[in-house]
């Protein structure tokens, strides 16, 4: 019911009201959800509201339950917490299908999947890196005396130090974003390096998968798909371009996607008969040792492609969103080596809901693709 809706009102030019409709409920939501606190508190033991002291804090929780590239932004922060509670027991909850992200990370003690871990009452200190009613209530449930988030999308009135969620009018990387969670804490870090999980079981998978295949030279990891249609280029474009990259480079290129776009990557395949590898629905440890073993990445801005950043591979992302949280401003990739393939339009403050043609996408040529890609393949291959 909810995406009609949507559908119905940005298709009747009424999507900016809608936005500023549910701001307005979000804000007064946390008025009389803060009233509703504030008379609670009026029977709850003292000792339960006075400030609590961080030499105190033994057992953190800190909440990421989106999708798998704003985890893997996130790790930055986590770290942080971690240098500056070396001693505490630091679990992190998050999507299952995101977990394995951080499944080996040095700084989490224990990864808590959304919707099956239970989350305890016995946390000192929560800490919600993205705004929404569901992680701020998370993060209340949890029982912590120090519950840090953003207000501004819901459920601000569950927390004990809000940081307005500003996205709206101001552009700024999603790394420092979630490091502003932080400041309640005194913390600014400056190491911004992202982070994602490297396992035996998935290097052994990546070194029989170019066995099995028996891969050489230059290596594409090619990611076509994304959760948000608007930021899929079209299929037609990455058929083209991967034909000639094979026929003129000999690259061999693995497509990876979720097993619901298990027709993307049949398309694709039958397009490209030669030089093409399809990995579909394989886990994230999987997916991140054949990354490191590629040579360069190249497709849309998604998961996958912080993954590459943590990892520091050269990137070719095809990108169109400006002016609103899809700025590729918001979410370039920190890889030390990358090239946008992208358009300047004229739309001042976009939103993708609002947008009828995804003009920045559509007008993007293959032949642009193909040259960022070939710089790439010429450089490291």
């Amino acid at each position: 019911m909810r995406e009609p809706l949507k559908k119905a009102f940005c298709g009747l030019g009424m999507g900016p009201l809608a936005r500023r409709v549910r701001t307005g409920a979000y804000r007064w939501g946390d008025v009389v959800g803060g009233m509703l606190l504030s008379v609670r508190g009026r029977f709850v033991h003292r000792s339960e509201q006075q400030p609590l002291p961080l030499s105190l804090v033994k057992k953190i929780i800190l909440i990421r339950i989106d999708r798998i590239g704003d985890l893997v932004l996130s790790t930055p922060a986590i770290r942080a917490v971690r240098s500056v509670f070396p001693q505490a027991q630091i679990n992190a909850l998050v999507s299952p299908y995101a977990a394995d992200i951080i499944i080996a990370n040095p700084h989490i003690d224990r990864v808590l999947r959304n919707g099956v871990d239970v989350v305890t009452r016995d946390y000192d200190l929560a800490i919600a890196f993205h705004p929404g009613w569901q992680p701020n209530r998370i993060a209340f449930a949890s029982g912590a005396r120090m519950r840090i988030g953003f207000s501004g999308q819901g459920g601000g009135f569950w927390l004990t130090h809000h940081i307005p969620d500003d996205r709206d009018t101001r552009i700024q990387h999603e790394v420092d974003f979630v490091l502003q969670a932080l400041r309640p804490l005194g913390i600014s870090p400056a190491d911004r390096r992202l982070e994602v999980s490297v396992t035996d079981d998935g290097e052994r998978f990546a070194q029989e998968f170019w066995q099995r295949h028996n891969i050489r030279g230059t290596v594409i990891f090619l990611q076509p798909g994304a959760q948000q249609q608007y930021v899929r280029w079209r299929l037609e474009g990455f058929s083209a371009v991967c034909r000639r990259l094979v026929e003129e480079h000999h690259v061999t290129i693995i497509v990876s996607a979720s097993q619901s776009e298990t027709a993307l990557v049949s398309a694709l395949s039958s397009a490209v008969p030669q030089g093409l590898i399809s990995c579909v629905g394989e886990r994230l440890t999987n997916i991140i040792s054949l990354m490191r073993k590629s040579t360069l990445y190249l497709g849309n801005v998604t998961g996958p492609m912080h993954i590459a950043s943590a990892l520091n591979l050269p990137i070719v992302a095809i990108t169109g969103m400006q002016g609103s949280r899809d700025d590729i401003r918001c979410w370039a990739p920190l890889s030390s080596d990358i090239i946008l393939v992208r358009h300047e339009m004229p739309c001042a403050r976009c939103h993708p809901g609002d947008c009828a043609n995804i003009r920045c996408m559509r007008e993007i040529s293959e032949d642009e693709v193909f040259a960022a890609a070939e710089k790439m393949v010429k450089k490291y291959g």
